[in-house]
Order: structure tokens, then sequence, then C-alpha cells
């Protein structure tokens, strides 16, 4: 060999690794039909494969690195396309400047070294590795860019966007983001992307259909979270790989005409979507977070609803109250609570049952959320100095009868809205406050004379939105112990009918399925105005507000839960009990809590694991315990894809060979449908064939263990899988106490 090498002949022999005589033939029939002497060798089970990679590495001074045992490094896996690593059998380990580290099991082939350093435009430092494993590990490492292809393929087939196809979204221009789209890879970013397009739109379609209000795409440290929020809790959807982060995000912010080069600064954007006869206007808005920017869209449905204050929740004499305040010529109603409640929708229903040819109504917001058939609606504009109170004063110029102010969020604001209301003008607007009476107190805070609240303020909705029981899975009877847990006795003789959703497919297994709203209202009678001119506290004015028949928030939830609209559970996660009023004197029993549930992450990793052998299942389970995991069996494929669906697990390990679905079946399912695509698989089989397992590979497994197999490997490679997609939390021992 140059360079004072020996070749590799010599070396085996050197070693003991082989004998003459063997090397001899082995030379005979490289003669006569080529090949490598070393992989001769090996096909004539003279010489083991590691011990050929220990004689090259010895040979050339290359590492060996053990592929089967490594986790992808994002990066890297982005800077070689998938059709190279297979053509050369190279896998991307580590991304240096100007360095790209990678596995091959010819490390020594210099036409290929120079074949990838072309490539990928770097210098490649290459290290030997099994030649069984790599076109495993390549599959393994680059399935999920596969398997993008096929999720939307799939996937497509049955979902499509209306009068398109599921790689088309039609874009709208925003006053925000009303440029067309810039920076790098602007031009024509379906060249390169077209999978992620479609993902997505199947993403967005889905949500759509599903009625989520927003999806939040938030990167971590390993992978790109989405999740729905639906009927006002957020739900994990999927897991995004992180090398696919950046294209996803770029893809959003592209079809939002949003600038793809601008990373460090919010943005905001748009979105227009035809879905089912629905029209959505999507607002984008982008966030730069530590691991990369943060998009949160809102799905905005521009359909005309039927909707009305009973279809919200507010009925019977407290409507009529309500309709007869709005039917004023003048006078300020205000509808009160936090983000998320519903308080727009309100404001909408009052002004479409205002609506007629002979009443001139208009609006200014920040921003337009919903557009208004025959409705004069204004949009804020700080940089061309249009502020709220600003725009007020232009519209009492337009000869107005109803004005909406989308929110009072200072001083002048309110001012100007209260002396428009004593001016023969309608005024509608909200304000952030917990409860009726507070926003009295509220008011007085921002500068507003108690005088003029209470000559111009007729009616205050204070609110919130709690999930309604499923329609679908409905039960009653007896309530169960976990309903019970945390409830006030005094509440539970409150109610004597029990209805909760017991969960299926219609509601994500959760038991609700839409959202009803819970009232306050305080209509201010001339006893209440005195209150209010004269300064008096909050409580005396609720307590004589309680007395003229003012109904709180928690009251009237218990009305929807004898009606079994709703949870006890649902009406104490808005508003607390707080006692009866003899031992609570200010009579408040309003709102004392948040506007959604509180969270039921544990921060533990969930496992659902497929095996038909009981012995076997118990075996892995009683495993996978030392993980901290907590472990979802199934018996059978059918009955492993229902729980994957309820649970969205952060893992799926299963047996390729059961009954009613085997685990290639159950893999495909897992692959094809959104929601699951991207939860890692390890299958465990007896069956340790390389066909079996590169047919595991291509339908987008992550791993393969062979039974019987040591209980420690096991626990390694779960333990590889959940820290690759960072399901285990930073500073955990997964192990446990060992």
């Amino acid at each position: 060999m140059q360079g004072g090498k020996k070749r590799l002949g010599d070396l085996l022999i050197a070693q003991g690794w082989v004998q003459q005589e063997d090397l001899q033939a082995a030379l005979e029939e490289q003669t006569k039909r080529g090949g490598r002497i070393g992989t001769l060798l090996v096909e004539r089970g003279i010489l083991g494969e590691q011990t050929l990679l220990e004689a090259l590495s010895k040979q050339l001074g290359l590492d060996i690195v053990e592929v089967s045992d490594r986790t992808g490094d994002a990066d890297a896996l982005s800077v070689m396309p998938y059709p190279v690593a297979k053509r050369y059998r190279a896998l991307p380990l580590k991304k240096e400047p100007r360095v790209l580290h990678v596995a091959m099991p010819e490390a020594q082939d210099a036409e290929a070294i120079q074949a990838l350093a072309f490539a990928t435009g770097m210098r490649i430092q290459a290290s030997f590795c099994s030649e069984r494993e790599i076109d495993i590990a390549i599959e393994q490492h680059y399935g999920m860019e596969e398997a993008v292809e096929k999720i939307v393929r799939n996937v497509a087939q049955e979902a499509h966007l209306e009068g398109s196809n599921a790689s088309s979204i039609v874009q709208v221009e925003t006053p925000s983001s009303g440029e067309k789209p810039t920076g790098q890879g602007a031009e024509d970013p379906g060249q390169t992307m077209a999978p992620i397009i479609r993902l997505v739109n199947l993403i967005l379609l889905e949500a759509a259909r599903k009625e989520a209000s927003d999806v939040h795409f938030e990167p971590t440290r390993h992978y790109l979270q989405v999740r729905f929020r639906l009927d006002g809790i957020l739900r994990r959807r999927m897991s995004i790989p992180k090398y696919l982060q950046q294209s996803v995000l770029s893809r959003i912010k592209v079809t939002a005409r949003m600038d793809i080069a601008k990373k460090r600064t919010p943005q905001d954007g748009g979105i227009r979507l035809q879905v089912d006869g629905r029209r959505l206007d999507l607002r984008v808005s982008s966030l730069p977070t530590f691991y990369g920017e943060k998009i949160v869209i809102r799905l905005l449905d521009q359909t005309e609803r039927k909707v009305d204050l009973g279809t919200l929740g507010l009925e019977g004499e407290r409507r009529k109250s309500l309709e007869a305040c709005y039917r004023r010529p003048q006078g300020m109603i205000l509808v009160t609570g936090p983000t998320g409640s519903g308080k727009s929708t309100t404001l909408q229903c009052i002004l479409k049952d205002l609506h007629s040819e002979g009443i001139n109504i208009t609006t200014v917001e920040d921003p337009i959320e919903y557009e208004l058939e025959g409705i004069n609606q204004v949009q804020v504009q700080r940089e061309a100095g249009l502020s709220f109170a600003d725009s007020l004063r232009a519209i009492l110029r337009q000869d107005p009868n109803v004005i909406m102010v989308g929110e009072i969020r200072d001083g002048e604001t309110a001012e100007v809205a209260f002396r428009a209301a004593l001016t023969g003008h309608l005024v509608l607007s909200t304000l952030h406050t917990n409860d009726t009476v507070s926003t009295i107190t509220r008011l007085v805070d921002m500068g507003v004379p108690p005088f003029l609240i209470s000559s111009a303020l007729l009616a205050v909705v204070s609110q919130r939105l709690v999930r309604k029981v499923c329609p679908a899975c409905r039960v009653a009877g007896d309530p169960e112990p976990s309903q019970l847990e945390g409830v006030p006795d005094e509440l539970l003789r409150e109610v004597d009918r029990w209805q909760w959703g017991k969960g299926c497919s219609q509601c994500e297994h959760t038991g609700y399925k839409g959202r009803v709203g819970v009232f306050e209202l305080l209509i201010l009678s001339p006893g209440i105005r005195r209150n209010v001119a004269a300064g008096a506290a909050e409580a005396e004015i609720r307590e004589r507000a309680t007395k003229e028949g003012m109904l709180a928030i928690l009251e009237d939830g218990l009305g929807k839960v004898r009606q079994g609209l709703t949870t006890l559970q649902e009406i104490l996660s808005v508003a607390s009990w707080e006692g009866p009023p003899e031992s609570n004197p200010s009579g408040d029993v309003g709102l004392r809590g948040n506007s959604g549930s509180p969270s039921k992450d544990s921060g533990r990793p969930t496992i659902v694991f497929s095996e038909d052998d009981p012995a076997v299942r118990e075996a892995v389970c009683l495993s996978l315990a030392a993980l901290s995991c907590e472990v979802i069996p199934a018996a059978d494929g059918q009955e492993a894809w229902e729980k994957i669906q309820r649970h969205l697990p952060d893992l799926v390990i299963t047996d390729i060979q059961m009954p009613r679905m085997d685990g290639y079946g159950l893999l495909e399912k897992v692959r094809t449908e959104l929601s699951t695509a991207f939860i890692p698989v390890i299958l465990l089989t007896a069956n340790n064939r390389c066909e079996d397992r590169m047919k595991g590979f291509l339908l987008g497994g992550d791993d393969y263990i062979e039974k019987p197999f040591d209980h420690r490997e096991l626990l390694a490679r779960v333990r590889r899988c959940l820290e690759r997609n960072a399901f285990l939390r930073r500073g955990q021992d997964p192990a446990g106490a060992r």
C-alpha cells in the first residue's frame, strides 16, 4: 500500500485472522469476478464483519461507529439528501463548520467520498460501520421524510380543500402583511417542499374540520410540537421531527405573506381557506423563541352563522332584560371577561339583532375578526395615528345610531365612549374584568367619573365559556367518584341530575363537545345608579343587585348543570365556591379561577404496548416500569390502535404477529393518520430476518428488537426513542432508582 501502509491481506495474516491459503483462494475469486477482498472473505465465512472493520480501521486509521445505536442529527441529515445517502450508503452523523462526519461500510472508497463532498459542499470525514446495518440505519433515519410523502399522499385522498387539492391554499393580504413574501427561498418554495406544503395544508384542514380556534406550532429542543385549541383547551395533536421544523414554519410564513428571512422579530400575516363550504380567515402570528419561531394561527369562520343570545346560553327573563337595554336609543352596555370568553360573539349577536335599514351601525376594532354584512367596520391603525379614541371621535361625525368599540383599553377611550352614550348613541364595548360589579371599580380607576357611569351605563354582562357534555356519548346516573373529587358538599346538594360524557371519537375522548356561555347580568336600576354615583363599595352594590335578582356566574352554571348541558367540574374551572351567602358577607360567588381546565400533563412519557402473549406483555410492562413511564397494554393490533387514538402516546411498542391486526398493519395506520404520523414505533418480534426488518423500516418503524431480548437492551432502545423525541425531561433519570 502507498504511504507505508500494509495491504489488507498482509495485515489480516499478521494478526492471525486468516490463513494464507484462505487469502489466496479469495484473491483467485477476486480475479475472476472482482469485488473487495475483505467483502469476499466475509462472504466465504472466513472473516467476521466486525473483524474486517477492525482490520480496515487499523489499516487506514479511521474510526468505527455503531450506527444501530446512533440518534440522528437533524442538522447533519438536512445537509445530505436521502437519495445521495442511499446511493453511496452513507449516514450523516454530525455537522461541523465545513466538515460533515459520515458512517460508511466502505469509508476507504475515495471516489464515493469525493462524490459526497461535491453533493454536500462540505469536506467529508468518514468512519467505518457495519455493512449489514447501514441500509437499515439509513431507512431508519431518513424514513420520516419518506413517511411525510406517504402520509400526505394517503391522507389527502380523504381530505381535500374545496375547489382545490391538498397542495394549495388561497392567500389573503392583511393590513399588516400586504406585501409579497420575501427572503431566501420565497421565489418557488413548492419546488423543494411539495410534501411539506401538503402536510401544512392537511394540518390546517384537520384543524378547520375539528373546529379548532387556534393552531400552535411550538419549537422545542428536539421536535416541533403542534397543538390545537379545541373547546378552549389546548390539546397536543402531533410532534414533527426537528429537521422538518424550518420547512414547515417557512411554508406557513410564505403562505401568510410574511418575510421568511426575518426570524428574530415578530410578524403578522393572513391566509384564506375554503373548507366544506365554509370561508375561513386565518390570522398568523410569529414570535421568536429560544428553539426557533413559534407560530400561532387563529381560525376565524366568516361563514354566516345562525347564533343568537339563546344559543350562547343567555335565556329567559335575563335575555329579555338585556334586549330591553340594547333597544334603548342611548346608553352604554359593556361585556366583560377574560380573553377567549366569547365577548366578541355576544356583541355580534346584539349587532345582528339591531341591524336594520333604518339604523347606522359602525364599529371600531383591532383587529376586525368577523365581517358583518351591512355594518361599517373600522380597523384601528396605530401606525397611522388612528387609535380607538381617534376612531371614535371620527365615527361621531358620521351620524351613527349604534357604535361598537372593540375594547376599552384606556381612560381616554372610556371617557369619549361614555360621553357618546350620553349624547344620543347606543355604545357597546368590552372590558377585561372579573365580574359585573368590579367593572364599575375598573372604570373609576380609569378616570371615568362615577356620575358619568351612573348616568350612561345601562347594563354589564360578565361571561365565561364552559364545555358542553358530548351528545354522542352522554350518560346519566349516579356520579362516579372521580366526578366528586374537589366538589364542595354544599354544591353536591344543589345538583339532583348527573349527566356526563364517557368519551368517544366525536369528542376526542374528552366527554365534551362544543361550548356554552355562563353569564352574570347586572342591570343598573335606579337604586344601583344611586349607589354607583355615591361611590359605594363593591360589596354594597353586589348585595343590592343580588336582592334585585342578579344571578352570579356560579349560580347560572349550576342551572346549566341541572339541565345536563355541562358538568360541575367545568363550572368550578371558571367560578369557585366560597360558601353560602351567610358565610360570605360579600355574597361573592362569582369568578375565582381561570377560563379553562387545568392541565393534566404529568410530564411522564406514555407508551402503548401491543402483544398478544400475556406472559410477554407482563414481562415487558414490568421492565418498562424502570423508566417511570405510563404503560398502556393492548392484546392485539386493533385494541392498540384504539388506545393510540385515545391517548396519543409518546411511543408505540408492538409485536408483529398478532390477531385482528398485525404489527405491520398497526404501523401503517399510525404512519398514515395525521395526528399519529410522527409517533415513534418499535417493532418487537421473534423473526429477525433482514427482509422483515427492512419492511418495518420502510413502513416507518423506528427500531426493531428481537425476542427473546435482554431487558437492558429493551430499556436502552426505548430510552433512546424517547430521548430522540425529547419526551424525557432534562434532569430526569429515565432509569429511575436502579
